[in-house]
């Protein structure tokens, strides 16, 4: 099943944005790319921007998906479902107790750090987009690893000039070596705004 929420919801799981806990996992030079990241190597936008597709970063430490972190989730975002918020009508349910809402799994990335490591997003960017596919439903005691991946870099022409887009993949894997969502955030900025290289 495929999800776009209307509006990015990126800060209501906590714990899910350490900002500096990632590692690199598998680095190949010049990653699996798709045409229209292509387009941009070699061009002068590219200015180094797209040698970081196919790398991975993995969060270092796990996250615990508990029964307070959904209900805060679902007391943000106004979610009254039962399945998700009434433990005994859960119980009764298809899943046999509380689940978390199909949107709660977008709280869970590393994708900032992962966005900082292509040079014009270093100064940051606006998030232009997040879409997520569910393989299964979390649940309290579910333990989550992210692993993010730069899937693509590319540009696109406006009326307002030319902006450089990023996507990445955030997948997500349970305690028992499951996957248990995909999470595409894209991100957009102009260029020429990146920070000088230390």
């Amino acid at each position: 099943m495929f999800y776009t929420p209307r509006h990015p919801i990126v800060d209501l799981a906590p714990d899910g944005r350490n900002r500096r806990a990632v590692t690199i996992e598998n680095s190949p030079e010049g990653g699996p790319a798709c045409a229209r990241s292509v387009l941009l190597i070699g061009s002068p936008m590219d200015q180094g921007q797209t040698k970081f597709m196919g790398r991975t970063y993995l969060g270092r430490e796990p996250i615990l998906v508990t029964g307070e972190r959904i209900a805060s989730f679902c007391a943000a975002v106004g979610e009254t479902n039962p399945l998700y918020v009434d433990e005994a009508a859960a119980a009764k349910g298809p899943y046999g107790g509380i689940i978390a809402p199909p949107a709660f799994v977008a709280g869970f990335r590393y994708g900032d750090d992962v966005f900082e490591q292509i040079p014009v997003f270093r100064r940051g960017g606006l998030m232009a987009g997040i879409d997520f596919e569910l393989e299964q439903p979390l649940r309290p005691g579910d333990l989550i690893r992210v692993s993010s991946e730069v899937k693509e870099v590319y540009e696109k022409t406006g009326r307002t000039g030319t902006m450089v887009f990023a996507v990445v993949r955030s997948t997500l894997i349970n305690q028992r070596d499951e996957v248990v969502a995909r999470i595409d955030h894209r991100m957009m900025n102009r260029p020429g705004r990146e920070k000088a290289e230390p």
